[in-house]
This record gives C-alpha cells, sequence and structure tokens, in this order.
C-alpha cells in the first residue's frame, strides 16, 4: 500500500506512478479509501464512485486470473504518430505541425505513453502538450518539437442520486444531451459549448451566468511536478477554481502539466426537465445569433474585466451595460468596438463583424496573423480605455 503524503481525500498522492496497468491502481485506490474513510455524498462515498467507474470502464482492470501486469508495447513509438498536423485539431484551422502525437483513449493507455515517453532518453526532456478539443488553443506556425498528447476518455456514468461520473474526453454537447435525456439539471447554460469536459474544468468555462466549477464534486487527475509523477483525487476546493482559471491551468503555468482524467459532477434529478431544455435551447439561439459559432474560431479571444479593474470614468460610461458572470464584469466587447476592431482583419484572419471578441479564419489564416490581431487589440484598448486585456485563449509558443 502507498500512503497518501496528505491526510484527506483533498489531494491523494502516489509517489510510484507511473503505473503499468489500471489494475494496480484500482487495488491501490481501493487501499486508501479502507484506510481513509472519506465524507459521503447522497449515500455515495467519493472514493467508492471513482473506484467502481474505473473498474466498470476500464477492460484491463478485472484480470483477477494472473494478476499480472501486461508489458508495455516493445514498439511504442509504432503507436505514437510522427509529424501530424496540428491544423485539424485546431477550431481555428490553424497551425503547423508536432513531431509527435497521440490519442489516450483510456488511464492505461495515458499510464503506458507517458512511462514509455520518460523511459527514453532522447524524449525525455521534449515538451508535452496536452489537448482536449482544441476548441481555445492557439498553435504556432512553426513545428512543436515535443508530444501533443490528446485525451479522449470519453464515457458518462450515473453513480448516485444526483452525481455523474464522466471522463475528461467527453464533449460538453454529449454532456449536456445525456443529462437532458436523463433528467438531470444543471448544465443548461453550456449549450453548444465546444470542446470537452476536460478543457472546460481545466479553464473553468462559464458563460449566462454559469461555470462549470458549481458543478464540479471532485477531480483525478496525472500530475507531472518538478520530475515526478503524481495521481491525485481533488474536492472542488482543492481544484482552486479561479475565473477562467484552475490549479490545472496554473501547474502547466509553471513549465509542469496536469493531465485530468475522470471528474465527479454533482447535478439535479428532475421529473420534468421541459424547463431547463427550454433554458438550453434560449442560450444557443443566443449563441447561434450573436457569436460566429458557424465560422472557425476560438471562442473569446480576451477575458471579460471585473468591474473592480475598470477605471472610474469608463465604468461610469458603460455602467449600463455591467453584467453578471458570475460576478459583476465588463464585457470587453465593448471595449474591442469603441476601439474600432470589429471587422479589423490581418492576413487570413479578422475580428468577427458578429462579436468582435472572437477572431475567426477567413481563409488560410496563420498563428502570426492571429498574434498580431491580439497584440493589435491590446495596444489600442490600453490607450483608448487604460485597460490591459488578457487572453482566454492559450497561446502555445
Amino acid at each position: 500500500m502507498f500512503p497518501p503524503s496528505c491526510k484527506g481525500w483533498g489531494v491523494l498522492v502516489y509517489p510510484s506512478i507511473p503505473l503499468r496497468t489500471s489494475l494496480e491502481f484500482t487495488e491501490r485506490v481501493y487501499n486508501l479509501t479502507q484506510d481513509n474513510p472519506p465524507e459521503p455524498v447522497e449515500g455515495l462515498h467519493y472514493f467508492e464512485a471513482f473506484f467502481i467507474i474505473l473498474v466498470a470502464v476500464d477492460e484491463h482492470s478485472l484480470n483477477k486470473k494472473t494478476r499480472r501486469s501486461p508489458p508495455l508495447p516493445k514498439k511504442m513509438l509504432g503507436i505514437i504518430k510522427q509529424n501530424v498536423s496540428l491544423k485539424p485539431l485546431s477550431y481555428l484551422h490553424v497551425g503547423g505541425k508536432t513531431r509527435h502525437f497521440f490519442t489516450a483513449k483510456s488511464i492505461k493507455e495515458v499510464f503506458n505513453v507517458l512511462d514509455f515517453w520518460f523511459s527514453q532518453k532522447r524524449l525525455k526532456n521534449k515538451r508535452i502538450l496536452i489537448l482536449g478539443g482544441g476548441t481555445n488553443v492557439l498553435f504556432s506556425d512553426k513545428v512543436f518539437n515535443g508530444l501533443v498528447l490528446k485525451i479522449d476518455i470519453n464515457f458518462i456514468k450515473v453513480v448516485g442520486k444526483d452525481v455523474i461520473f464522466s471522463g475528461a474526453g467527453t464533449s460538453m454537447v454529449k454532456l449536456l444531451n445525456f443529462c437532458l435525456k436523463n433528467k438531470f439539471a444543471g448544465l443548461e447554460w453550456t449549450a453548444r459549448l465546444p470542446g470537452t469536459l476536460g478543457g472546460a474544468v481545466r479553464g473553468n468555462a462559464g458563460c449566462f451566468g454559469g461555470e462549470i466549477k458549481d458543478s464540479v464534486i471532485g477531480v483525478a487527475s496525472l500530475d507531472f511536478i518538478n520530475g515526478n509523477f503524481y495521481f491525485r483525487l481533488r474536492n472542488n476546493r482543492d481544484c482552486d477554481f479561479g475565473y477562467r482559471s484552475s490549479i490545472f491551468k496554473k501547474i502547466t503555468e509553471r513549465q509542469n502539466f496536469s493531465v485530468i482524467l475522470w471528474i465527479l459532477l454533482k447535478m439535479s434529478k428532475k421529473n420534468d426537465i421541459s424547463s431547463e431544455k427550454s433554458i438550453a435551447e434560449s442560450n444557443f439561439a443566443y449563441r447561434l445569433k450573436k457569436q460566429p459559432i458557424k465560422s472557425p474560431t476560438l471562442g473569446s479571444t480576451f477575458k471579460n474585466i471585473p468591474v473592480q479593474k475598470v477605471p472610474k470614468e469608463v465604468l461610469k460610461e458603460f455602467s449600463h451595460k455591467i453584467k453578471e458572470d458570475p460576478f459583476p464584469i465588463l464585457p470587453v466587447a465593448l471595449l474591442l468596438n469603441g476601439a474600432n476592431l470589429k471587422g479589423v482583419g490581418i492576413g487570413g484572419a479578422k475580428f468577427s463583424e458578429k462579436h468582435p471578441n472572437f477572431i475567426v479564419n477567413i481563409g488560410k489564416a496563420r498563428a502570426s496573423d492571429v498574434k498580431k490581431l491580439i497584440s493589435l487589440a491590446k495596444r489600442r484598448v490600453k490607450s483608448k480605455f487604460g485597460i490591459s486585456l488578457e487572453e482566454e485563449i492559450e497561446i502555445i509558443k
């Protein structure tokens, strides 16, 4: 048994990662639940949910006959693709190539590919980028000299009266459809939100007054920090959610990385879901009308501005436009429009006429075109309003 370095279930650290099989993992999680009983939620223990669903989902986890760990594939590089174009992986259809690319459909594949990667002297010091749906990531035009690891752990399970357990690779569209079909309320605000659940958790996605943090019970992740792997289970508080941010994003900003694997969500079971369906349909209709969602785009380019960061004279000018998202903010689109950026283009990219906070690809756009537009917007808004804009999209150098 491998005891956690922190007491309680909030942050559990397994120093022996990477694990070769999910069987080892499930046995260790089970052992920990015996020594560290968590607080129950609606009669269901956090650990029990993770353990039970992992066993049910991973086809390799119930090998009770041999109890042996199958060896890693001898030709792992035959599975890792070489020189893959990043354009099809980007919603903006922009980007160069990556030297190595791998799609992981299970925890076993995540462990195996990383175990292999860091066992190779010529690979272990190269960069690793964890990718979800590619909906808010701006790839460079240059070659990414490392591994792009796409997480496609895709499943949804009901594990309690109001609890859903889902893989990080599950699309938000699929998740909402599942919830509405099974009469679970709480995610109506996500209607037609692009990307995956893992990406939404990492960036604490939000719109229409809702945020994913409001539904998260806990998150399982594999963290690579200062040269070591740690498997962690975090509760909502330990995810350190902020405005379009989380601990998973902050870890990456410190030149490490975190692979979100599974998420536990607290929902609200309803007898009649018609009201929630109407809200979802209304939100989708709003997106169609106000946002260029049918064009290649990465969504909101810049974060909205918390009112406490807005100069008094600017706040007075736009006082009637303040919104709750979910706290008082000044929509950044107003500033971009006020700086005459709507419709402005460079190369194959431009600020959308429909919504200036969306940069769209109007044909053969390059990442350099997008970066120039971002720099232009920052200069104009700073000059006219005295406000420094912060990107909501993630720019890969």
